[in-house]
């Protein structure tokens, strides 16, 4: 999970300014839910996990084209 916010912050600025701010905003719902799986195990075991892991792909993915796309 940590390599997904270095990942993100690092190439949140390659996108543009509307891209930037959905990404700002998965990291603010991902410190959210971080604190959420302190209580909860909701990153294995819930419903939250399948929408999660599903919108996290599409990020990473997503800045992934866009990094290599740019380079």
């Amino acid at each position: 999970l940590f390599s997904f916010i270095k990942f993100i912050f690092l190439n949140r600025k390659k996108c543009g300014k509307n891209e930037e701010y959905i990404f700002l905003g998965y990291l603010a719902g991902l410190f959210g839910l971080l604190i959420y799986a302190s209580y909860f195990d909701v990153f294995e075991a819930s419903k939250v996990a399948y929408t999660f892991w599903s919108i996290s792909a599409i990020i990473i993915g997503y800045l992934s084209l866009e990094h290599s796309a740019k380079t």
